[in-house]
């Protein structure tokens, strides 16, 4: 729409001149300003530190090598079969169904 120029009311109120935006140009503004804001802060979010591939990063070969850790026990494999499981009842069990 633009810009609206200065006019009267018919109750004599008058209007000054003011910037009048189309219809859904607020929602699309808020979108926009949603991508610039991704795209500007998303260096952010990992650190902003140098990027790998830029000069002064760290090298590959100079990071140290991640170790990974648990905080719960890990049960390591029995080197030992486990046992054949025993029958439990009087009659025939048909596996096969």
């Amino acid at each position: 729409m633009g810009w609206i120029e200065r006019y009267v009311r018919r109750d004599g109120t008058v209007v000054r001149g003011h910037w009048r935006s189309p219809a859904g140009a607020g929602r699309q503004t808020l979108i926009f300003l949603g991508v610039v804001a991704v795209v500007a802060l998303g260096g952010a979010a990992n650190g902003g530190g140098p990027r790998p591939g830029a000069p002064g990063a760290p090298r590959v070969s100079d990071r140290p090598k991640p170790r990974w850790t648990a905080s719960y026990p890990v049960r390591q494999p029995s080197p030992q079969p486990r046992p054949e499981p025993t029958w439990t009842v009087s009659y025939p069990v048909r596996w096969e169904r």
